[in-house]
Formats: structure tokens, C-alpha cells, sequence
């Protein structure tokens, strides 16, 4: 491949970005990143330190530095208190700017990649070949989380994620810094009525038709 193809996956919380970024990976024999992870690397390390929302910036941007790019393909990033912390985080300029240059370097070192997350395609990669937008209705949503919650253990119930869940929406899509917003150009998959096969088989037919097309 002559030139650089990147997939962007932009989406709500709990829509299956994560799953389809996955699945796309391992058909194309290229590599993902989830950079939801990224913030959830910190905001864990963070919590160890024994720090809270408030953290100085000063100090978030010490611990971020210390853990940039490691562990993000950990099963367990996604806990409750984990995903609030990160959630929190991710409004802050500071953080969003030192892990936004890493995804870009990331990106650009990458021949064939699939990237993640909240802002991709209209803030990091505007540019990518082929772009994707998840949507699913909230309580949908909620039930797969919650469900994936009591798969690992943990205790939790569906009153509590569902609230959680429209909090993280609305501070995802109200944060003064990229906030979260469907991409220009981008193909809209509600996951609400498609399941995993039928998301995947529209996603990677896409991709072909645009490498095809190349």
C-alpha cells in the first residue's frame, strides 16, 4: 500500500466502537487503537496516585507523561470508577492536547490503521479514508453495559449505568474542548436495530469499495 489509509470510528458511549475497531483490525491485518483507553490509562493511574476530579493540571499532566500509550489494550480499564475519572479528565485542555499529538503520531506511523474514539474523525484525523459515526439508543446502550458489568464481576445495577451513561453523554458532547460530534462525511450505523454481523459486514464493505476505488 503506497499510501496511508486510516478508518475512523466515532461514536456514544457503549455503541460498539471498541468491538467493530477490533473485528476491522483483525480482518484488515492492521493494527487499532482505542484512545478512549488512553484517557482511562490515566485516569487509573491517577486513582493509584490517590487523586480525585480536582486534580492540578500540573499534576495530571506528570502521570499522564509516565503512562502515555502503555497498557491500553487492558480488559480492565473499563470499570465504573475508571470510566467516571476518565470521563472528568477528558475535559481538560491540557490532557487533550498532550494525548491528541501522541494519537497523531501514532496515526501517522501507521500504514493501515483503525482509530476510536470521540473525536477522530473531526478533530484528530479529518483526513481519514473512511469514516464512521455509532449510534444505539441510550437504554440499549445501558443494558449492554450493564450486562458486560455483571459478566466481570462487577456489582452494579441498571438504574446506576443508565444514569451514568446519559451523564458521560452529556458531557462528552457539552465539553468546551472537541467535543463529541458526528464527522463530516461520516457513514451513520445506529446499533440500536444492527447487530455486530450486520455492522461489520457494512463497515468492512465500505472499507473495500474505498481501497478499490484508491
Amino acid at each position: 500500500m503506497s499510501k496511508r489509509f486510516t478508518v475512523s470510528i466515532d461514536g456514544v458511549s457503549g455503541a460498539g466502537k471498541g468491538t467493530l475497531a477490533k473485528i476491522l483490525a483483525d480482518h484488515f491485518k492492521c493494527e487499532y487503537l482505542p484512545t478512549g483507553n488512553l484517557y482511562r490509562v490515566v485516569a487509573k493511574s491517577c486513582l493509584a496516585h490517590g487523586e480525585d476530579a480536582n486534580i492540578a493540571g500540573s499534576k495530571l499532566l506528570e502521570i499522564a507523561e509516565e503512562c502515555l500509550g502503555k497498557n491500553i489494550y487492558d480488559d480492565q480499564l473499563k470499570s465504573d470508577d475508571i470510566s467516571k475519572m476518565a470521563s472528568t479528565i477528558a475535559k481538560k485542555s491540557e490532557l487533550r492536547k498532550l494525548l491528541s499529538e501522541f494519537q497523531i503520531s501514532w496515526i501517522s506511523q501507521r500504514e493501515f490503521s483503525v482509530v476510536e474514539g470521540r473525536d477522530i474523525g473531526t478533530k484528530i484525523c479529518p483526513e481519514a479514508d473512511v469514516k464512521i459515526y455509532l449510534t444505539a439508543d441510550p437504554k440499549i446502550r445501558a443494558e449492554r453495559r450493564h450486562k458486560e458489568l455483571v459478566k466481570s464481576g462487577a456489582k452494579s445495577s441498571f438504574e446506576d449505568v443508565y444514569r451514568d451513561l446519559k451523564e458521560r453523554d452529556k458531557r462528552d458532547s457539552e465539553r468546551e474542548c472537541s467535543p463529541l460530534r458526528r464527522p463530516e462525511g461520516s457513514y451513520l450505523l445506529n446499533t440500536t436495530v444492527l447487530n455486530i454481523d450486520q455492522m461489520v459486514a457494512q463497515t468492512i464493505d465500505l472499507i473495500e469499495k474505498k481501497l478499490t476505488n484508491r
